[in-house]
């Protein structure tokens, strides 16, 4: 069973507070760029699929989620100038209206220097998909950002888990200044910094409303 859409999105697009520590073809396809050589939504195993971007042939390798598709693109090759990417269906009006809050949630991110996700709403074949990058050092390159640790947060059985997606060392207090900051709103201003968690507080709530973040990133060259 699918989770709901929002939720699943949630976990992927709530980028990112600043942390710091103290010490192919297509069948009758409507976009003009992209475009697919088969169903998106009739895949149902792992295989290659082929896409063509801007007159280029691109073969990636398709994994399937619960609530989206994955894709790795091969041979060095990119689209929208990313390796791996997500494709989120988008079945009804009103995951159309959410998915297009989160392209503008992601740019006003980006606008005001803070890490955003490259989200794109794309026709393939007649179906509508939200477009995001894959979680990875390369949303960090693309927002001019050094590569850094990146940690992710987990909610199991009521318990706040927090891991590096590298399984980078990190320092444990930044698990405990994350779970305060998540569960108790505590801002620990030696782990986290004060002037871009009100930043972006202030744009998630415009759109999303009270959500806290799913990932951090720590950034290697000021700490914040």
């Amino acid at each position: 069973m699918r989770i709901s859409f929002i939720s699943n999105l949630v976990d992927f697009l709530i980028i990112i507070l600043f942390i710091t520590s103290c010490s192919e073809s297509s069948i009758n396809n409507n976009n003009s760029e992209l475009s697919c050589n088969e169903l998106i939504s009739g895949i149902n195993s792992s295989k290659e699929v082929n896409f063509n971007f801007n007159n280029d042939s691109i073969v990636t390798q398709v994994g399937l989620e619960e609530a989206f598709y994955s894709f790795k693109c091969k041979n060095g090759k990119r689209i929208y100038r990313k390796k791996k990417f997500r494709l989120y269906p988008l079945n009804k009006d009103q995951e159309l209206k959410q998915a297009e809050l989160i392209v503008e949630l992601n740019n006003e991110l980006k606008e005001n220097k803070l890490i955003g996700v490259f989200s794109k709403i794309i026709t393939l074949n007649n179906e509508s998909y939200l477009f995001q990058e894959e979680m990875g050092k390369r949303i960090i390159e693309s927002n001019q950002r050094r590569e850094g640790i990146v940690l992710k947060v987990t909610n199991q059985d009521s318990l706040t888990i927090v891991s590096s997606i590298k399984n980078n060392p990190f320092n444990p207090m930044l698990d405990l200044a994350i779970q305060n900051f998540n569960e108790n709103n505590i801002l620990d201003e030696c782990f986290i910094d004060q002037s871009n968690s009100i930043k972006f507080n202030k744009i998630i709530q415009k759109y999303l409303g009270n959500i806290k973040p799913n990932y951090f990133y720590l950034n290697p060259i000021t700490n914040k």
